[in-house]
């Protein structure tokens, strides 16, 4: 029976538990680093202790010092502590990091409730833009079978076919639509309204700027999407300073909450990188939610020997079930029928 004591869990990489010989490589880097900042922070306050013991051996009654060695500590003592701090603070953020990464691949497994359609209560299918469509009055994505089905009942195409309002009849009207939901602080409409001047739609002139400005206000009042678009233009330098972190720290604060393209694309970060494990379970999260160029990438790894059969199998069997769930007669009726005819009140 070996002696030798177990490494401590908090060491292991989350999705490597038993198995470290399949940790990608610098997997445990930032968890030693934790434990050697901990072990100096440690050693700088016994260090203080110690001098701060000597101090009260070398002082009269009055509190002055009486030989160099006060007077060294005493010029010394500041120094020390700012440095203890910022060892203190960087094992903090260290491992706030280390919690944030663990929480990124243990949440965000379900799609948000912004994907359902309001209508028939199922998960619209992959890409959204193209199986769905909002209209300015609620913001509320409605599937394209639920439109067909609302036209085939007789609805007429100046309503909602959620909330029954009227729609708007020109470009102008539709952006005075959108800019009083804006008012109401509606984060689904301002972060749509930072895409139009991104876009250059409605008539508005391209103003990324503006664009970042209400994607940023929409992010704060909880917008997935505006998150994505932060991401997006962050990491690509369109219309922005280049800043791949913070666009990274974006797709992250999506994908936490079950945005599948953040998901996506962090899972292409992480390739980029060498880490194909870490890369493979974010796209085996978002294949399971029906992402099919996730899906796609895993099959690719396979190919290449990356990745293992029974992950490819697991991820094959999770992207079916997830394009079954978002199926419906109505949807499939609209989609043999192509594009259907939409006015303006449906914006892409």
């Amino acid at each position: 029976m070996s002696s030798r004591s177990p490494n401590p869990s908090w060491l292991m990489p989350t999705s490597y538990f038993g198995a470290p010989e399949r940790a990608p490589r610098g997997s445990l880097l930032a968890p030693a680093l934790i434990h050697g900042a901990g072990l100096a922070a440690c050693l700088l306050a016994g260090v203080m202790v110690k001098r701060s013991r000597e101090r009260e051996a070398l002082t009269d009654g009055a509190g002055g010092p009486l030989s160099l060695g006060g007077l060294w500590w005493g010029r010394y003592e500041n120094v020390l502590t700012r440095l203890s701090q910022k060892i203190m603070s960087y094992v903090m953020n260290l491992a706030a990091d280390l919690k944030f990464e663990r929480a990124l691949m243990a949440s965000g497994h379900e799609r948000p409730d912004g994907d359902v359609c309001p209508i028939c209560y199922l998960y619209i299918g992959l890409p959204v833009e193209r199986n769905a469509r909002m209209n300015a009055c609620c913001t509320k994505l409605v599937c394209n079978g639920c439109i067909l089905a609302a036209r085939q009942r007789g609805m007429l195409f100046d309503r909602c076919p959620f909330c029954r309002a009227n729609l708007a009849v020109d470009e102008p009207s539709l952006l005075a639509m959108i800019r009083k939901r804006v008012d109401k602080r509606d984060a689904g409409a301002i972060c749509f309204l930072g895409s139009l001047y991104e876009k250059e739609k409605l008539g508005l002139a391209k103003d990324v700027p503006r664009a970042i400005e209400l994607w940023t206000e929409a992010a704060d009042l909880g917008s997935i999407d505006a998150h994505y678009q932060l991401g997006c233009v962050y990491c690509t330098n369109e219309g922005a300073k280049e800043d791949k972190p913070r666009g990274i720290r974006h797709w992250k604060q999506a994908a936490i909450k079950g945005h599948s393209l953040s998901r996506h694309n962090l899972g292409c970060v992480e390739h980029q990188k060498g880490n194909y494990q870490i890369a493979v379970q974010h796209w085996m999260i978002s294949a399971k939610m029906g992402h099919e160029r996730s899906l796609n990438f895993i099959k690719e790894m396979f190919k290449e020997g990356c990745t293992t059969k029974a992950q490819y199998a697991e991820a094959l069997l999770g992207y079916r079930d997830a394009v079954e769930e978002m199926k419906s007669p109505q949807r499939e009726e609209a989609k043999r029928l192509g594009r259907l005819v939409y006015f303006a009140n449906y914006l892409v």
